[in-house]
């Protein structure tokens, strides 16, 4: 069984990553470069104010564990959060035989 400390930074870090996903597939710079974007198609960028403060929601989990003083939830949130946000980003980057424009 998992401990409440384990089970605490995991549960923000996902909460962390679910933004962090969020963030990347309405990037405008990742957006502009997809092909659907060229073709008039596909989503929207976010609006700078919007991906503001979804990066500052997805920081939140840490500054708040950092408040109550909670360090290990904290270093499981900030290990965990790391590890995932870097898989997100690498699932969504394009592929190396993919045409860049």
């Amino acid at each position: 069984m998992l401990s409440n400390t384990l089970l605490l930074g995991w549960l923000l870090a996902l909460i962390s990553a679910g933004l962090f996903a969020l963030l990347a597939l309405f990037d405008p710079k990742r957006l502009r470069n997809h092909p659907a974007h060229k073709r008039g198609q596909g989503r929207q960028p976010l609006s700078a104010n919007r991906r503001r403060a979804l990066a500052l929601l997805a920081f939140a989990p840490g500054v708040a564990l950092l408040a109550f003083q909670l360090w290990a939830p904290f270093t499981v949130w900030l290990g965990v959060a790391l590890v995932l946000g870097w898989l997100v980003v690498n699932l969504l980057a394009p592929r190396s035989g993919q045409a860049q424009g």
